[in-house]
């Protein structure tokens, strides 16, 4: 099986071993993971919304500060500036449906707007003032806003967050631990 999101992943739990047993290999092997990444995307105007490498490099960089983790910090940031982009690209500002405001695709689906606003919080731990996070800072705002009017209100699931905000998509009442659990780490990063 692959999946875009493994290597992110991978190189956070890279992070947390290290911080279990203090053994430097797990750092070289977050930094590998995602020095990886950022070669592999390096010069593409339009990269995954990778929150997990987001996440990771915000977990990392703290202990890199050195240049002992096989990656620079520039090379990081870069790459953390590009998925950046790609993320604010993506979101819905304004939008003829004030429902969907602050949501990342047609749909307005709860889980891929948590996801993204995890990376953009853990890139504002690390990213050097200046637009981009003036940027950020007004996407996390609407994506926030979007979440927060997609929660279920009232009724027997009072605080579920469904698959989607639009009743005409096949999952937007159900309601998954994955979505709750999203959502709830957007919120208690934010």
């Amino acid at each position: 099986m692959q999946s875009l999101y493994y290597p992110g992943e991978a190189a956070l739990g890279f992070i947390a071993l290290y911080e279990a047993d203090h053994s430097h290999e797990w750092l070289t092997a977050a930094g590998k993971a995602l020095g990886y990444l950022a070669k592999s995307r390096a010069g593409l105007s339009i990269v995954p919304a990778d929150h997990w490498a987001l996440i990771a490099t915000a977990k990392l960089l703290p202990y890199c500060e050195d240049g002992g983790c096989g990656v620079s910090r520039e090379e990081l940031i870069r790459h953390a500036v590009q998925v950046c982009e790609s993320i604010l690209r993506d979101q819905f500002k304004g939008s003829a449906s004030v429902v969907l405001d602050g949501a990342f695709d047609p749909a307005g689906r709860t889980t891929p707007a948590a996801t993204r606003l995890e990376g953009l919080l853990a890139a504002m731990e690390f990213l050097p003032k200046g637009e981009l996070r003036d940027r950020i800072e007004s996407a996390i705002q609407r994506g926030i806003s979007f979440l927060l009017r997609a929660q279920v209100t009232s009724g027997s699931e009072a605080g579920a967050m469904p698959g989607a905000i639009l009743s005409r998509e096949h999952d937007s009442s159900e309601v998954r631990i994955d979505y709750v659990q999203h959502a709830l780490c957007a919120w208690l990063r934010y």
